[in-house]
């Protein structure tokens, strides 16, 4: 974050102010540095193409926030839970609400150049860690984005006052998301278990067809390049192998796709990212069946 705020700095023109307010320890979220840049920069571009011409200030800042039931009205893409919020706001020409609602339609743009794809690819990005981007705006004030992520916390054996449940079993966990791969294996690592894992689905499957006694339970992506995690459980029962698993995903998946998993042992489907109380019970009713 720190770097993004000084090339900011660097390449901003002399009449747009910046303003940050970033607390060093305010949170941590699941998300590749890169592409959490690309969104910075882009939705920052956004906001200096509406002060251009007269200039303005730009607003960075950063908060903890705790999402509750009641508030999912207004955050209908989110869970309950708490967020780490990123907010930019500007002082240029604000936007209509007709544009709001497709700022972030491909393609979409107001600017008369460029391919409209910035804020389309920073609200994918945003999407595919588990978050989302709300935006208000209003004509000669300004605009805001509020990027909320999942906050990771730093000890996963505790949350509140929750004591979560361990195990010793030997865990393998597929997903062709390294980042993804490293805080789940860290995760459990840290809950007891351990983990070996693969961000290719062939070589997991080879794995366990060469030591099919060393695995307890398979945790595994649905989507994935090559075997999905269907396939991957799927050949694992037809070579006779007992391994109980458990599916994730980031989206929602079709009924008619999991018809019959319970044949490949599929004892349970989690979606990502992960809520940490869920994930760890759901670890331990697999390994009971």
């Amino acid at each position: 974050m720190s770097r993004s705020i000084k090339l900011l700095r660097a390449t901003l023109p002399a009449n747009i102010k910046l303003e940050d307010s970033i607390a060093p320890d305010c949170g941590k979220v699941l998300a590749d540095p890169g592409q959490f840049h690309q969104v910075l920069m882009n939705i920052c571009t956004n906001a200096f193409q509406a002060m251009e011409s007269s200039g303005g200030i730009l607003r960075i800042s950063q908060k903890v926030v705790d999402i509750k039931p009641v508030e999912l009205e207004e955050m209908n893409a989110l869970s309950p839970g708490t967020y780490v919020c990123l907010q930019v706001s500007d002082t240029g020409t604000g936007m209509n609400p007709l544009t709001v609602e497709r700022i972030f339609e491909p393609y979409f743009t107001t600017k008369g150049q460029g391919s409209g794809l910035g804020l389309s690819v920073a609200y994918g990005i945003i999407k595919h860690f588990g978050g989302d981007i709300k935006v208000e705006s209003e004509q000669d004030v300004g605009s805001t984005f509020r990027i909320y992520l999942p906050e990771i916390l730093d000890d996963p054996e505790i949350i509140g006052n929750e004591l979560l449940p361990k195990g010793n079993e030997h865990l393998i966990i597929v997903d062709d998301e390294a980042t993804i791969i490293n805080l789940a294996q860290r995760i459990l690592e840290k809950l007891g278990y351990k983990v070996t894992a693969f961000t290719d689905s062939q070589r997991a499957l080879e794995a366990v067809l060469a030591h099919p006694a060393e695995f307890d339970l398979l945790l595994s992506d649905y989507m994935m390049p090559g075997l999905s995690g269907l396939a991957l459980a799927r050949q694992i029962t037809e070579a006779g192998i007992r391994l109980p698993v458990i599916i994730f995903s980031g989206y929602s998946l079709p009924r008619e796709a999991m018809q019959g998993t319970e044949k490949l042992g599929v004892k349970d489907i989690l979606k990502k990212p992960f809520d940490l109380r869920v994930l760890s019970a759901a670890i331990r009713n697999a390994l009971s069946m």
